[in-house]
């Protein structure tokens, strides 16, 4: 399981290890090593599920700051892993392995939608609850498979969306809603010979 975040509070756990009968400053240090070792914990157990350490910040005392020993006895740390960013990047990585490849020109029309405009992971808000990834090819619904038939590339036959979107779900379902879809997609780049498409296949985050 993904750790997104741990809260080591004196109130809720700390009473249960520490003697009442240890002084403030000792106090405080029980709750920084405690705290280490469960972000510890947290790296080991990400690092296991996704290949890789993923980026974290530090609360101590509600405040950012990396000096642990600094809270108070009273106080709180929180540790806060960025596993959004890190499930983001990890499906644009993978809708660009799995596109076949002709002229490119599919492999880089993948893009990252908030509120319908095309976003930069990097400059996602925290606050955003609903991000869409989707194509800017109108050949892009035919890769996936429609009409009981398979996709109409031979390189990918199970689609490209639909594909990735089961494999995201499977890795990161504990923190998102993940989902498959068809919708309208604004600036899909429409060949002269070929009307536009009524939908493209895209893969909404639901955070």
């Amino acid at each position: 399981m993904l750790s997104g975040s741990f809260d080591v509070d004196n109130q809720d756990d700390l009473h249960l290890i520490i003697s009442e009968s240890l002084g403030p400053a000792a106090v405080s240090a029980a709750i920084a090593e405690i705290a280490r070792q469960a972000l510890a914990d947290a790296e080991a157990i990400n690092a296991a599920a996704l290949g890789r350490s993923v980026p974290y910040r530090t609360l101590v005392d509600g405040r950012e700051s990396a000096d642990l020993d600094s809270v108070r006895p009273d106080g709180s740390i929180v540790g806060i892993f960025d596993l959004k960013t890190d499930m983001l990047t990890w499906i644009e990585q993978q809708l660009v392995a799995h596109s076949p490849v002709r002229t490119g020109r599919y492999q880089k029309s993948h893009r990252v939608f908030v509120d319908g405009i095309a976003t930069s992971i990097a400059d996602i808000a925290a606050s955003v609850t609903r991000i869409v990834f989707a194509p800017l090819s109108a050949y892009a619904p035919e890769i996936e498979p429609h009409d009981g038939r398979p996709g109409e590339s031979r390189k990918a036959p199970d689609g490209v969306y639909q594909a990735v979107a089961a494999l995201a779900r499977e890795r990161y379902g504990a923190i998102a809603d993940i989902s498959f879809t068809f919708l309208a997609v604004p600036g899909v780049d429409h060949p002269a010979h070929s009307p536009p498409p009524v939908a493209e296949p895209a893969i909404i985050l639901d955070l």
